[in-house]
């Protein structure tokens, strides 16, 4: 475990920036085997992952998920469950947001905007009432956050567990030892998951990490949640500020670590993007990265796995609504 805590970057990821020049020439020659090669490496840390949880000897295993907006934790605590149940350990999933307060109760920032991001929208005394009874009666009921009304339901679904079972909580804060405090555990295994890596053209031209999670969250938003690109851009150094004080100084603490960068991901993202970006001309000039996607070929959606983190931020061909 010490040896992964000190390396961000698992063995095989050797560059901080993806060559968008090589990703190109591969794709032109081989798209398909691209898009594998890549799911493949992704997949392998779960794997990993998996391995090293189920070599833990406690009373109680919870592996904590963390990661900043559109790092692609669903999906992935969603497949290591799998992971788990196919090698007949039982798993369940808890989110973080599901403990949110109602939206009205929604502390504000010092700009007047409602701090979603920060720990004070999580109901702690609420998830540790939950845990609480979870450990010691084996079974509780726990709350569901409902996004379209902005409420807090109580008693929304009904976990039971013992002492085989494997908790995954995954969410934004679930390595501040504050939150962490209210789960009633002393065993958790830390993971951090994020995208470890950005992309390039050349050393002036690179798109950062921050920046490939920004475009995940422009489509995502634009698709699922019915938010202009204008208005993810005015929240998105809010989400970023949050990140610097609730998430970054706790990543370092992390037992394990999940890149979600796939190198594929601009030529999948390209034409979608771009046809968002011209509707909303006036965020461009916000965007200094278009020039390298640009520089992108193009990448068929349709190719993709059914089961690839990347359907997290984009619509499957047949769902697609006009914005």
């Amino acid at each position: 475990m010490k040896a992964e805590k000190n390396s961000k970057l698992e063995k095989g990821l050797v560059r901080e920036f993806i060559d968008i020049n090589e990703v190109n020439e591969k794709l032109k020659y081989n798209d398909v085997k691209v898009m594998l090669d890549a799911e493949s490496l992704y997949r392998g840390q779960l794997f990993r992952l998996a391995q090293k949880v189920l070599k833990i000897k406690a009373k109680q295993k919870v592996v904590l998920l963390a990661g900043p907006s559109c790092a692609g934790k669903t999906t992935t605590a969603h497949l290591l469950k799998e992971i788990f149940e196919n090698r007949r350990k039982k798993a369940i999933i808890v989110s973080m947001d599901d403990f949110f307060v109602n939206r009205e109760e929604t502390p504000l920032l010092p700009n007047g905007m409602k701090d979603f991001d920060g720990l004070g929208a999580v109901n702690l005394e609420q998830m540790d009432r939950c845990f609480s009874e979870l450990f010691k009666e084996g079974k509780a009921d726990f709350p569901r956050f409902d996004f379209i009304t902005g409420l807090n339901l109580e008693n929304e679904y009904h976990l039971k567990y013992d002492k085989d079972t494997i908790i995954i909580f995954e969410g934004l804060h679930v390595l501040n030892p504050e939150l962490i405090k209210h789960l009633g555990s002393a065993t958790c295994f830390k993971v951090y998951v994020s995208t470890l890596k950005g992309f390039k053209s050349s050393e002036f031209s690179k798109i950062g990490t921050r920046q490939l999670r920004l475009i995940r969250r422009m489509i995502r938003d634009v698709r699922r949640r019915g938010k202009s690109p204008e208005y993810t851009m005015q929240t998105w150094q809010n989400v970023c500020d949050s990140e610097d004080i609730y998430i970054s100084p706790y990543k370092n603490d992390a037992d394990f670590y999940i890149n979600t960068t796939h190198e594929f991901e601009l030529a999948l993202y390209k034409n979608e993007f771009f046809e968002i970006v011209m509707k909303h001309r006036q965020v461009t000039n916000q965007l200094n990265f278009l020039p390298i996607f640009e520089e992108s070929v193009s990448l068929d959606k349709r190719l993709l796995p059914e089961t690839s983190l990347m359907w997290e931020f984009i619509d499957k061909p047949g769902e697609e609504v006009d914005d």
